[in-house]
């Protein structure tokens, strides 16, 4: 079949390319792929850990825990920066850990899922993005653009160049 010819003499058909709707189903599945993967990181689960005994402790006592590392503060730029200079080394010093990341609000928003995000706001074009659970919804309302806020979450690594929050599970 010619490249110049609207459909295929024999059959009828319209060349797959020349289709609108099929380029526009496999965007939207493309996109939609990226927004589940987006919203729904695979993180695998903590290997079990044996509790520690000590000949002085009771069978039934807790032992304390230790507290928590406090989080690292950072800025929104800073980590913005961090992440388009080296990836690799962003992923190490932020992923996964505790983060105190203080910034201005860009944008205000849900994801496909209902998700509440705030977008801080790089430069007018970049933005740090943070995903929130659905139960600080009317928190989440009531902030402005360009409002200063600092958000403590986890570091959740970056996606098309942005780096991500994941404060669901705080």
């Amino acid at each position: 079949m010619s490249s110049m010819a609207g459909r295929c003499p024999n059959c009828g058909a319209i060349p797959l390319l020349k289709n609108k709707n099929v380029l526009y189903l496999i965007f939207v599945i493309a996109l939609g792929l990226y927004v589940w993967f987006d919203t729904h990181p695979v993180k695998p689960n903590p290997p079990l850990k044996k509790p520690e005994v000590s000949e002085y402790s009771q069978p039934n006592e807790l032992t304390p825990r230790t507290p928590e590392a406090p989080p690292i503060n950072v800025s929104s730029t800073d980590l913005w920066r961090a992440y388009q200079s080296n990836e690799v080394k962003a992923d190490m010093d932020y992923k996964g850990k505790k983060l105190a990341v203080f910034g201005m609000v860009g944008k205000v928003e849900k994801d496909i899922f209902d998700y509440p995000v705030v977008m801080l706001n790089i430069n007018g074009y970049d933005y740090v993005r943070a995903t929130f659970p659905k139960i600080q919804m009317a928190e989440i309302s009531a902030l402005r653009q360009y409002q200063s806020i600092t958000i403590t979450c986890i570091g959740d690594g970056v996606v098309l160049g942005s780096p991500k929050l994941d404060c669901r599970n705080n």
